[in-house]
């Protein structure tokens, strides 16, 4: 097998040597710079073919990658130790790299860590990335060859590097190396474009373009039966960083949808999918990081509820990178998809604001006290929403309510009711996600309509925003009174513009790179109108995800109905299923995560039941489709910036069909 290393300069590492032990339940790596050492080194002229160091990245615009064979690597660095030291029975020896970001959370360290015991029979390589931790320490991912760990959970580490005077106290993530993932992080900058055609009026356009792709780096996860961790940085296979790869391409072709979003436009769509009965993309908003991290700011907590965000400059561009924290999404999840948890009925939405405020406050605000009058907000939100059919009567209904006679600037609210700024707040960043979603998923409909595949597809969407339309996000936590442009994991470049007389603007463009596409407006306009009927929009009654999984039900029912007769683990989990709520059903990349905390719950153990069992059993109440599915919304692995998990939470099919009303047959003018 092999692996991908940075390098200093492309060429340079340190060599380590040390040892492991293991001293109350805790991993002790006690290592040693022992020089700093060249590629050169570790490879010879006469090394065979399979262990070649220069060889082609993950990255198709970066050629220039250190890839070794992980059993060659670990005999040149054992040989390298003992030559370097005179010690030939030296414990372990590795291949050390280190960034240091400056500002904490951008340092990574990179590890490659081998036994060189000579009684090792068995070759056991896992995979190490440390969760989440304490501010101004960095990410560390490492690879280990033959030394004793335990996969498949948390591990505790004490890592000291004597030489480079670092010592560290983290956890962990521990799980074979296959199941390391790395996902490059690109985005594309457009040089110039060439209009072509234009059609619906100038809301599709369709021309050619001069794009640069701009590779950041490459996002690293590690995914076991439970647990996720991901690092929140990219990392750069050249770690000095000062040079990422661009790759001009000269004759790509674009497709573009402008959007105009009328604040009652977008009020109306956020509010239809916070009353309705399904909840499911009312939950995905909510879990969006800008809503809790914002709205309980105001009562001392916030910041990085559901995502990490790290800045990282790029050319001079500032970018934030962001990473979903996935222990506290499955928490949240856990406690809203509880058993006997009920949203239906007029008090649905007042339920679930209640379960999720609750859920953030045991997650990320354990010393938050929400004291009953804290709690008034939500009552007040939720009779606001519901009876107002305006913004601005909405806006009116909860100053009203909170007896607020003030200006409505977001500090000015903040220093004189905590309360009114949550419930002002809830909206506005429920409004700002859903634009970023909805024209997420418009992207993904537009390139799928357009036939873009595997090498060819690249997306970019720039939103103008009128502040004054959503005057809380001011004091969202990523803050804007100095108005500067935000570009966000190199995909939605945000500007504000207080002269529009909508609430935003929003340009979706999709890129074929290679420019080998051939589709005209007129039959893209076709395409992806009947892409949006098949999918339940323009009030269409087919839904190809939904009958998907409709007929996945319907196989899987005749099996379970056999297996449920012997397997008594089968039929207890079916029953706690249909106790939990089937309007905020997870995301199935999120249930499987949930699911052995869930057979724990009912006092059953997951291995009395092989998961070829459980298959026939948890697909029947859990959809194949959570608003978003690779049947039609979410995009092939790696072609989307995002990685498949994280990708879920960033694209919603329901708001993609809101914002493409003017594709219907006969649609109402916006």
């Amino acid at each position: 097998m092999k692996i991908y290393l940075p390098a200093y300069g492309g060429n340079r590492f340190y060599l380590v040597g040390g040892s492991i032990t293991r001293q109350d339940n805790v991993n002790v790596l006690i290592l040693t710079v022992l020089r700093q050492a060249e590629i050169r080194e570790l490879t010879p002229a006469q090394q065979g073919g399979s262990a070649v160091a220069v060889d082609q990245s993950p990255v198709a615009e970066f050629t220039y990658t250190v890839s070794f064979d992980i059993d060659y690597l670990a005999d040149r660095l054992c040989g390298l130790c003992r030559s370097s030291t005179g010690r030939r029975n030296f414990d372990i020896c590795g291949y050390y790299v280190y960034r240091n970001g400056e500002a904490g959370w951008l340092s990574y360290a990179v590890l490659f860590l081998t036994s060189c015991s000579e009684r090792q029979s068995e070759s056991q390589t896992y995979a190490v990335v440390k969760n989440f931790g304490r501010r101004g320490e960095p990410w560390i991912v490492a690879i280990t060859r033959n030394i004793p760990l335990a996969k498949g959970r948390s591990e505790r580490f004490q890592l000291t590097i004597s030489g480079r005077h670092a010592s560290w106290s983290f956890t962990a993530t521990v799980d074979a190396v296959e199941k390391l993932n790395v996902f490059g992080k690109a985005f594309v900058d457009e040089v110039s474009s060439f209009s072509r055609s234009q059609c619906l009026g100038g809301t599709l356009e369709l021309g050619e373009a001069v794009v640069e792709a701009i590779y950041m780096g490459s996002l690293i996860s590690l995914r076991t039966k439970d647990r996720a961790a991901y690092l929140p940085v990219v990392v750069h296979y050249d770690i000095v960083g000062s040079s990422s790869p661009r790759t001009l391409h000269p004759s790509a072709k674009y497709y573009r949808i402008k959007l105009n979003i009328s604040d009652d436009l977008l009020y109306s769509n956020v509010r239809s999918v916070l009353l309705d009965s399904d909840k499911k993309v009312a939950v995905k908003l909510l879990l969006q990081n800008v809503v809790a991290g914002s709205v309980f700011r105001a009562f001392g907590c916030g910041r990085w509820v559901t995502e990490r965000e790290i800045s990282a400059s790029i050319f001079g561009r500032e970018i934030v990178i962001t990473t979903p924290i996935i222990s506290r999404i499955l928490g949240i999840y856990s406690e809203i998809y509880g058993s006997g948890a009920n949203y239906s009925g007029s008090g649905g939405l007042r339920s679930l604001l209640k379960r999720w405020q609750n859920a953030v406050v045991k997650y990320k605000c354990r010393d938050l006290s929400i004291s009953q009058e804290r709690q008034r907000w939500i009552d007040y939100f939720t009779d606001c929403i519901e009876n107002s059919q305006t913004p601005n009567d909405f806006r009116s209904c909860l100053m009203t309510r909170f007896q607020y006679t003030g200006r409505l600037e977001c500090r000015l609210i903040e220093s004189r009711s905590k309360e009114l700024f949550a419930a002002l707040t809830l909206y506005d960043t429920l409004a700002f996600s859903a634009i970023l979603l909805g024209s997420h998923g418009v992207a993904h409909l537009l390139g799928k309509s357009a036939g873009l595949g595997r090498d060819e597809f690249s997306e970019r969407i720039a939103v103008k925003l009128n502040p004054r339309k959503l005057p809380m996000l001011n004091c969202a936590m990523f803050g804007w009174e100095s108005y500067e442009p935000l570009n966000i994991d190199g995909l939605f470049n945000i500007e504000v513009n207080t002269s529009l007389n909508s609430v935003a603007e929003v340009e979706i463009t999709v890129y074929d790179l290679k420019g080998t596409s051939m589709m005209n407006c007129q039959d893209l306009s076709s395409v992806l109108g009947k892409l949006l009927q098949d999918i339940g929009g323009c009030g269409s009654p087919r839904d190809a995800c939904k009958r998907a999984w409709e007929e996945e039900s319907r196989r899987v029912e005749r099996m379970y109905r056999v297996i449920a007769a012997q397997d008594q683990l089968a039929s207890s989990l079916d029953q706690e299923l249909k106790r939990r709520p089937q309007e905020v059903t997870p995301p199935r990349d999120i249930f499987r995560f949930m699911l052995r905390d869930i057979i724990r719950g009912i006092g059953a153990s997951a291995g009395q039941s092989s998961s070829k069992i459980l298959q026939y059993v948890w697909p029947r109440h859990i959809p194949s489709c959570s608003d978003g599915c690779q049947r039609r919304v979410l995009m092939q692995r790696n072609l989307c910036v995002y990685p498949p998990l994280h990708e879920e939470m960033k694209v919603s099919k329901r708001m993609a069909i809101m914002f493409l009303r003017m594709l219907c047959p006969q649609a109402p003018q916006q």
